[in-house]
């Protein structure tokens, strides 16, 4: 009788769960509420916000230095195996050729996103999903080029693309406007500062290097092409943003 009653409520319990997946699934993707931001992740949201601030030099050492880190992780590998050991610059046609930068000098496209942009490109180069991401775009140029084209049009400029995914980021956890104008955190209600909660600054770098995987796989379902670019970054924030109110939801 114990195993009839037991089996009755496994069925009453799964039952109850296809209901409730139904009523998630119509009522369509899970939306966080809004609120301020608590004391401590104030604090996060104030130093993501100084780094955004903080422009780039030339001639500041830790700038430097940050630039030189990022070398050392994704070009020094690369140019090592074509060209030999290539000591760091600031200014190189491989920041252009392997990252993607805009010119030979990578702090006119950083400045855009203050530290915090180069800061991302670093965590970005160091992480596996993002050495995937990277290593994809450098297949791509080389195709382009051995086919006689040009590498410019067949991928998208990556380094300029985490770039604006910073700012884009930014706006997602509210510490700037999507056109990267500054925010009062202090009163600013978001959706997203649970992450904060639960993983730190890493959260907001984390959802940096998702959100450019999601701009790699949307950018190989439209087909490629640079002027699809666009278009296929505005989708990849729509997705960005459901994924990150669902991990909200956990």
């Amino acid at each position: 009788m114990g195993n009839v009653q037991q089996s009755a409520t496994n069925v009453a319990s799964t039952v109850l769960d296809t209901i409730g997946d139904m009523i998630n699934a119509a009522a369509g993707p899970y939306i966080p509420p809004s609120r301020v931001a608590s004391p401590s992740e104030r604090a996060i949201l104030l130093e993501l916000q100084g780094k955004l601030a903080n422009k780039m030099r030339s001639e500041n050492t830790a700038d430097v230095d940050l630039l030189k880190r990022i070398w050392e992780v994704a070009i020094a590998p690369e140019i090592a195996e074509l060209d030999g050991d290539k000591e760091f610059t600031l200014s190189s046609q491989y920041w252009r050729s392997y990252l993607g930068f805009q010119r030979e000098e990578p702090l006119s496209d950083i400045r855009g996103g203050g530290r915090l942009a180069g800061e991302a490109i670093l965590y970005f180069c160091k992480s596996q999903r993002g050495k995937e991401v990277f290593q994809r775009c450098l297949r791509r140029r080389r195709a382009a080029i051995e086919k006689g084209g040009s590498s410019t049009f067949n991928s998208y400029p990556l380094a300029p693309a985490i770039v604006n995914m910073v700012r884009s980021v930014g706006a997602l956890f509210n510490i700037c406007t999507v056109h990267g104008a500054g925010v009062d955190v202090a009163v600013a209600e978001g959706r997203l500062y649970g992450l904060l909660d639960r993983a730190g600054s890493v959260a907001f770098f984390d959802a940096v290097v998702e959100g450019m995987e999601i701009i790699d796989e949307q950018f190989e379902v439209v087909g490629g092409g640079y002027m699809a670019f666009p278009e296929v970054n505005k989708r990849s924030i729509e997705i960005l943003t459901e994924s990150l109110n669902r991990k909200m939801q956990l």
